[in-house]
Order: structure tokens, then sequence, then C-alpha cells
């Protein structure tokens, strides 16, 4: 009689323990999807990975099973009043990491060549709809943003080569954009990358350098333009550039500044990752499945600036900054 409740009790526990949790399974993967479309531009990149949860490798050893999936198709759609007048599939490609270690591997994206036909006899293609397909784990993620209009880039002040950084006619900078769909044309998050191709002298040599920078702060009343001061750009070259103390000379040769504004969804993702209190909270994502992030970016590059004389005379001469050892000839 004990020995039959033993085998019940044991049999009991068995079965019981079978629909238990087991804690240490591995959990299903997810897909993280960045996309951030430049509407205008000739190339476009969707990066597809997949949660990773480090059971088996080390930051710095990471194979590229544990980072991608290996089954994914990627299709972009334009659509105008719910129909789809168009449909793009992306081509897997590999990119290299030049630098870093995470991952060591190279990067896999999907990528579209081509410009988007956001414009037809009929009119303006009101949005664009991303659909990744993961045969993987048999998911599909899908996400929707709205076609902004091509930007406006203008400047005030100086002329429209020259940046002036004094006296009462500073450049200013303005950027505006709408959507299609409703006009809305207000975004309160703009950016500007910076780009000062820099000609270095040396006594054997003369090198040519690359000084980048982005920001998307000192709107003027948060939507206002971006006045050019000149701390806005020789403190950053003094802050980038290197000293040297073999240094003959440098020359400002070119500036190249880029404007962005982005789709409504960035700027909700940009608002709630500056305001989230509690960092543990699932991340932002306008993904049906899965996380991540699609938007549209309307853009505009200007190209072939320089300084006005008096801002080149200030950069070379000023005791502020003096020991970056620009000059003019």
């Amino acid at each position: 009689m004990v020995r039959e409740i033993v085998i019940i009790i044991v049999a009991v526990f068995v079965i019981g323990c079978s629909n238990e949790l087991e804690l240490f399974t591995e959990p299903k993967p997810e897909p993280i999807i960045t996309s951030i479309l430049d509407l205008y531009s000739n190339v476009h990149y969707v990066r597809v990975q997949r949660t990773y949860q480090g059971y088996e490798s080390t930051a710095f050893d990471i194979n590229s099973d544990e980072l991608y999936f290996n089954s994914v198709q990627v299709r972009l759609y334009g659509v105008r009043k719910g129909d789809t007048v168009w449909a793009i599939p992306f081509s897997e490609v590999q990119l290299s990491k030049e630098d870093g270690k995470f991952p060591n591997t190279e990067h896999r994206v999907y990528k579209y060549d081509g410009y988007l036909q956001l414009q037809d006899q009929k009119g303006l293609i009101e949005s664009l709809i991303l659909k990744v397909n993961v045969a993987d784990i048999n998911m599909e993620s899908i996400a929707k943003t709205s076609v902004l209009e091509p930007l406006q880039f203008s400047f005030s002040g100086g002329s429209l080569k020259r940046l002036q950084l004094f006296g009462d006619y500073i450049s200013a900078i303005s950027l505006k954009t709408r959507r299609l769909v409703d006009g809305l044309n207000k975004f309160s998050y703009k950016e500007l990358s910076f780009n000062c191709i820099v000609r270095e002298i040396f006594p054997e040599e003369i090198r040519i350098d690359t000084v980048c920078w982005t920001t998307n702060q000192g709107w003027d009343m948060g939507t206002g333009p971006y006045f050019v001061f000149p701390e806005r750009i020789f403190n950053r070259l003094s802050r980038i550039l290197i000293p040297n103390d073999t240094l003959l000379a440098r020359n400002l040769i070119s500036i190249s500044i880029t404007g962005r504004i982005p789709d409504l969804a960035f700027e909700e993702m940009y608002v709630t990752s500056i305001n989230r209190a509690d960092r543990d909270i699932n991340p932002f994502t306008n993904f049906s499945n899965g996380y991540g992030i699609f938007v549209g970016v309307s853009s505009e590059t200007k190209q072939g600036l320089t300084l006005a004389y008096r801002s080149m005379d200030s950069l070379c001469m000023s005791p502020r900054w003096q020991h970056l050892k620009f000059k003019t000839w």
C-alpha cells in the first residue's frame, strides 16, 4: 500500500512539473527593425536584427547567427487613400563595420537603390508602409509613416555662399516642410549636420581633415531659426581639431550643412525617450510586432559654403581661436 502511494505521488509530481514554466529556457527571439528613410534620396536601407540574450557569447565575441535572422523579406509600399500604388522589394547586402568590436561581423542590411515615386499623374503618395516578414519565427512586422514634402532650407543674413557670423546680418538657418496627409508644418524636432573641410599644412606634407558634428539644439524659441553664432562653429573646431606643435597653418576650405526634419513618429520617439522616468518600461516602437522605428525624413544639403571676410578674420586673429592657426593664405 505504501509503495502504491509513493508511485502515485511521484506520478502526480512529474505530471505537474511538466506544465511548469522553465525558467532557464531562452525566450523566443523578436525582430528589431530600424529604418529612417531619406525620402528624396536614391538609396534606402532597412536593418533587421533579433533580440539578443547573450547566453553563449560575450559582448566582444558574437557570431552573426545570434544577431540576425536567416530568412527575411522586406517590402515597401506606397499608399494613397488606402490603395497600394506601388511595392518595392529590398535586397540583402553586407556592409562592413570599420571600427569597434560589437559586432565583430559585417552588418547585414536590406537595401533599395533608386528614387521613391512619391508623385504620379494622380497626385501625391500619402503614406509609406514597411512590411518585414521573418520566416524564421513566422512573424510579420508592419509600420507606417507619412510622406513629407521636400525640405525648404533657407538662409537669411550673409549671402548664399558666405556665412556671416557677426553684426546685424548674422546668418540664420530656417527649415520648413509639411506632411502631405494633413498639411501639418509645425515640427519641433529639427536637425543640422555640419561638415567642415580643413587643410592642414605641415613642414613635410599637407593633410585634408574633415570636422563633422550634428545638433538638434539652438533653435530660436524652440521652433525659430538657427543663428550661426561664431561660437557654434569655432568652438566645435577647437574641440575636435587635434593640437600639433609641428603644424604650420590651417585653411578652412569649405563648409556643408545638411538640414533634416523627420516625421512625427520620430518626434514622438524622441520626446518619449528624453521624458521617460522609468527606464525599465518597453521602448517606443511603431511596428505592429517586434521593436523598432520606421520614419521618413526630408533633408537638403547646402554645399561649398565659406565664411564672410569679417568672420574669417575673427577665426584667424581672435585670441580665443588663434591657437587653431587658421590663415587666409
